[in-house]
């Protein structure tokens, strides 16, 4: 038989089905593309597919072997799911996107500065997110790449997209570790517990204890020094927030918590489910930190637009002077940032 296997199939799909209309209709279908197929973009890309969340998934990679062998592997996995897997090393494959999900960057090296990492994943953005507006200017970026806030800031000054169309995955994951493990102490089901993470994804997060409950009892009507001594409260924050060093030391990355937050964030975007999410959103004349032009987590109303509202949190003292501090520390990484961008 003369021609190839593609022309082969061509002639069995033929005799198989009589086509009634054209392919090129896509109404009804929901893409998101996923940039950089790392241990963190290849979980991500696996649990929206496994959660149902889009129709179809593209991956976009420089490494074309490690590209093709992931998208082998899910395209194996997507026969029990509903996803469609692409992939490519151009960005054209990312067109008509929904979210595009950024976690490409280049990784701290043991005694580099945070100066050095930001330079190297600017240099990185400067390249990337240029095409991927051009391919989906219509999308929502949702920059997952550390650090997160500063390269959320970074992302939105190359895309020329509002400000609230890009989107850092903050604190979220951060938040759900700490309902986790509250959930352990007390004994019940994480969706019980809320608890939230907000300020940099970082070092200076904090929780915001004044507000945390579990089924509508706050923790400070049983005990109203909860976050505010060195106690069983006091060290929990401190294990949540160390706990990426400790699993990336005893597994070299993180991945499975980061993949669900993201997805989750990626869902609440989709389906407009005006959810409130601790995620890391430009926050200037919203009466949060001290009004810098920062991009920080604190609750936001997902929607399809993005980030719909950000919500008038109840902060005590305490923890507004946290979270300043927090703005004041994403504020400098964000003019190191600057030194390397076009002026504004």
């Amino acid at each position: 038989m003369e021609g190839g296997p593609d022309d082969y199939m061509t002639l069995v799909r033929d005799a198989l089905m009589v086509p009634i209309s054209s392919d090129q209709h896509q109404a009804g279908r929901t893409k998101v593309s996923v940039v950089g197929c790392g241990q963190v973009g290849s979980s991500i890309a696996f649990t929206l597919m496994a959660k149902n969340v889009c129709t179809d998934v593209a991956l976009l990679d420089v490494d074309a072997a490690r590209l093709g062998a992931e998208q082998m592997d899910l395209s194996h996995a997507s026969v029990f799911c509903k996803s469609r897997v692409l992939s490519s090393t151009d960005p054209a494959v990312t067109a008509g996107s929904k979210v595009i999900v950024v976690t490409a960057g280049a990784r701290q090296a043991p005694g580099e500065s945070r100066r050095d990492l930001i330079d190297k994943n600017v240099g990185i953005f400067k390249k990337l997110i240029p095409p991927l507006v051009q391919n989906s200017p219509d999308c929502i970026l949702l920059i997952v790449t550390n650090p997160a806030d500063a390269m959320a800031y970074v992302a939105w000054r190359l895309s020329g997209l509002p400000s609230s169309r890009v989107i850092g995955s903050g604190t979220l994951l951060d938040s759900m570790r700490l309902r986790s493990r509250i959930a352990q102490q007390l004994c019940v089901h994480p969706r019980s517990v809320y608890a939230w993470v907000c300020g940099e994804h970082g070092d200076s997060q904090f929780p915001v204890w004044s507000g945390a409950h579990v089924n509508g009892v706050r923790l400070r009507t049983l005990d109203t020094c909860v976050g505010l001594r060195d106690d069983a409260w006091g060290h929990m924050a401190e294990e949540i927030a160390a706990s990426a060093a400790k699993m990336i030391e005893g597994k070299g990355f993180t991945s499975w918590g980061i993949a669900m937050s993201t997805t989750a964030i990626c869902r609440a975007i989709l389906l407009n489910t005006k959810e409130i999410m601790p995620v890391s959103a430009y926050i200037q004349g919203c009466k949060h930190g001290d009004n810098k032009k920062v991009y920080i987590s604190v609750p936001c109303v997902m929607a399809d637009c993005g980030v719909h509202s950000i919500v008038k949190q109840k902060l005590s003292d305490l923890e507004r002077a946290k979270l300043a501090q927090s703005a004041e520390i994403i504020y400098q990484m964000q003019q190191d940032a600057d030194a390397s961008l076009p002026p504004q």
